[in-house]
């Protein structure tokens, strides 16, 4: 079971602040630890209590579950990205494959980049969006369907284009993850060199003015 204690503390300190911002709409009792609006107070501040309370509250259940949300978002966005693709393109067989070979890239990515990610982000793509733009259900009962129907041949090229782009775009991930991180370590170093340049003017700049002085 969870501990309510804390949670409970926390609410009531950030609902204690809230009031002491708006003193003139709510006033707080020790004795009785309860709030207590002043009368009669004004609309304005009345409103902005309650929004500043709305969002301390969503505030406080997105901390606790800022995964749990962070999926429910990705997967929302990956969904609502394979409907447009599937509307766009109409065919059922070729939707499935561009989906699956752009989430296979996507989630390819973030397992490249994630040194670089942050924890929620990192779910958000990979299973949240990844994991309702991509669909094996679908490939596979298209791959079935097109069996019953005779078409042997699309059957085995549907399959095989699937497998074989899907690791094609791993493959072109890794490839890019590779040249960002090339790319990277070179400007770095062009920092650094550039860094040392200007110091080393500097310094020369600075002996002759102090031999100069002298």
């Amino acid at each position: 079971m969870m501990n309510v204690n804390p949670l409970r503390k926390t609410l009531k300190a950030r609902l204690r602040a809230i009031v002491l911002n708006y003193p003139q709409a709510a006033r707080y009792v020790k004795k009785t630890n309860k709030f207590y609006w002043t009368t009669p107070p004004p609309k304005s501040l009345v409103l902005k209590f309650r929004m500043n309370l709305t969002a301390t509250l969503l505030r406080l259940a997105l901390s606790r579950n800022a995964g749990t949300v962070a999926v429910a978002f990705g997967g929302a966005a990956g969904a609502l990205a394979r409907f447009g693709v599937c509307a766009a393109l109409g065919t059922s067989e070729a939707a499935v494959l561009i989906c699956n070979v752009v989430g296979t890239f996507v989630l390819a990515c973030a397992a490249e980049t994630v040194r670089h990610l942050h924890p929620h982000a990192r779910k958000m793509v990979s299973v949240g969006f990844c994991g309702g733009f991509t669909t094996f259900a679908t490939f596979s009962r298209d791959s079935i369907e097109l069996l019953r129907e005779g078409n042997a041949d699309f059957f085995f090229v549907n399959i095989a284009g699937n497998f074989a782009l899907c690791a094609l775009a791993i493959y072109a991930a890794e490839m890019l993850a590779d040249f960002m991180r090339r790319r990277r370590n070179f400007l770095r170093k062009r920092r650094q060199a550039v860094a040392e340049l200007v110091r080393a003017i500097r310094n020369k700049v600075r002996r002759k003015r102090s031999g100069g002085v002298k």
